[in-house]
């Protein structure tokens, strides 16, 4: 076969353009063997297959979860398939337990306002998959992510057929993303990790402009060791020779960790100075605080660990400024302030008022408790909570516990969600202000008819924010 360009349609229906002449099988469900055959010599990045947006949903949401394998080989073999997009383009590598998102926002809308053109990859997302891959903030479109969808999974098809196994969900969107900031001429792209570092997808790029690691604390025990020693070491994988590193101030056997892995690597590294922080003005639609010669920077997003992730971009922004990056006080501070993070201390509504954070680890439900307690002194909190398997559930409620009116428990539907009853039966033991609820309408309902001093706050996950944010689009019609 010596066509380059070919029409792959659906799940395996394959022919060329009409000028090209026609291709000897035809499948209706998958690419039967023979015809990967035929198309192994072809360039994959020159045929083009077609996929309908829901078809690709479906494929990517049957993909396993499992990050226990992933593997460096695993990404350059899939990348390789594909003419290696990711060598084109320039990264700020982003790794952390917590306030990566938000720090990775903080870039990224530095560098758009700077008149870049900003690739940005996160996880997870909240509302459509779509949100995972932006530029400039303006999510993939659906035609671009179901072509992008079909191509890497005709990659995938070839690579199954050598004797590979199918990828992860983050392996396969990882390559996505990579694609589309390549096929987009992206000037950077902002790269976020998933749960991990050096064993994560992401990390298949080479030495970024920057790598950035936020606060790292425990979590995801199961998959890379029980102390914050072994999280450290893990996150530490995203450090190169060579590189450029922001680290956010961490506890003192963290930092060790990560300042000896920048020696031994010759990376340079650069530390925010907290103390030099003044925070001028805190309120629930705003934070103004002053940095080293930064005076009367504002952000939207809340709490003093956002102000803190703000710091933490603008150190990297200085990096990539004596790198050559036209960035400027102004642009800094028009990043800072127009970034918003959906699902992060999020207000859906002021009276009452309806809190959505995503807090789903203790370090991130300590900085949730902290913030509640300074923006809200001697009120009494009702949350709602669903709980994650794998997460200490008990203690996180604990922490929440001194603040709260009562607990409204919710299912929802995820793989690892924990059942509200089996959450209550664990927390019986030291509390009582709790209710079971059978569904996520009910909690909402019942958190704003009985609140007594009008505050709401959902924390514990983030896969079932949808839903919050559904009923709060259609609020007035669902109260009454």
């Amino acid at each position: 076969m010596t066509s380059s360009i070919l029409e792959v349609f659906g799940f395996g229906h394959l022919k060329t353009s009409p000028s090209w002449g026609e291709v000897p099988f035809l499948c209706p469900k998958i690419l039967t063997a023979q015809g990967l055959r035929l198309l192994q010599n072809a360039q994959i990045s020159k045929v083009r297959v077609l996929m309908r947006y829901d078809e690709a949903l479906n494929y990517i949401s049957q993909l396993s979860t499992n990050i226990s394998q992933h593997r460096r080989e695993y990404m350059e073999t899939i990348l390789g398939k594909l003419r290696n997009p990711h060598n084109n383009l320039k990264f700020i590598h982003i790794a952390g337990t917590n306030g990566k998102g938000s720090t990775a926002n903080y870039i990224s809308n530095i560098l758009s306002s700077s008149n870049y053109r900003v690739g940005l990859f996160t996880s997870p997302h909240i509302e459509r998959w779509n949100e995972r891959i932006k530029i400039n903030n303006v999510e993939i479109a659906d035609q671009d992510f179901s072509e992008i969808a079909g191509l890497t999974k005709y990659a995938v098809e070839q690579m199954v057929l050598e004797g590979l196994e199918a990828p992860t969900i983050a392996q396969f969107l990882t390559t996505m993303a990579l694609q589309y900031f390549n096929k987009m001429q992206c000037d950077v792209v902002v790269l976020e990790t998933g749960c991990g570092g050096k064993m994560d997808p992401t990390n298949v790029i080479s030495s970024p402009e920057v790598a950035v690691i936020t606060k790292i604390s425990l979590d995801h025990t199961n998959y890379f060791g029980n102390s914050i020693i072994d999280i450290a070491k893990e996150k530490a994988g995203i450090i190169k020779e060579n590189t450029d590193t922001v680290l956010y101030p961490q506890s003192e056997e963290v930092t060790k960790i990560l300042l000896d892995c920048c020696v031994s690597k010759n990376a340079k590294l650069q530390q925010p100075d907290f103390n030099k922080l003044i925070v001028m003005e805190q309120n629930i639609d705003r934070q103004i605080f002053s940095y080293k010669g930064y005076k009367g920077v504002e952000v939207t997003l809340l709490g003093k660990h956002q102000i803190e992730n703000a710091i933490v971009a603008l150190e990297a922004a200085e990096v990539l400024i004596k790198k050559g990056y036209k960035i400027t006080e102004n642009t800094i501070a028009n990043g800072l302030k127009n970034t918003k993070w959906p699902g992060r201390v999020e207000l859906l509504c002021k009276n009452p008022v309806f809190i959505l954070d995503g807090a789903h680890n203790l370090d991130g439900i300590e900085a949730l408790a902290s913030l509640l307690k300074e923006y809200f002194p001697n009120k009494k909190i009702i949350f709602i909570y669903g709980g994650l398997r794998g997460k200490d559930n008990e203690k996180m409620i604990q922490v929440l516990a001194p603040l709260a009116e009562r607990f409204f428990l919710i299912p929802y539907n995820y793989h690892r969600a924990v059942p509200p009853k089996e959450i209550a039966e664990k927390i019986s033991s030291f509390m009582d202000n709790y209710k079971v609820c059978m569904s996520i309408e009910e909690a909402i309902k019942q958190s704003i008819s009985t609140s007594v001093d009008g505050i709401v706050c959902v924390a514990g996950s983030m896969y079932y924010f949808k839903e919050f944010k559904d009923y709060f689009n259609h609020k007035e019609e669902k109260l009454n």
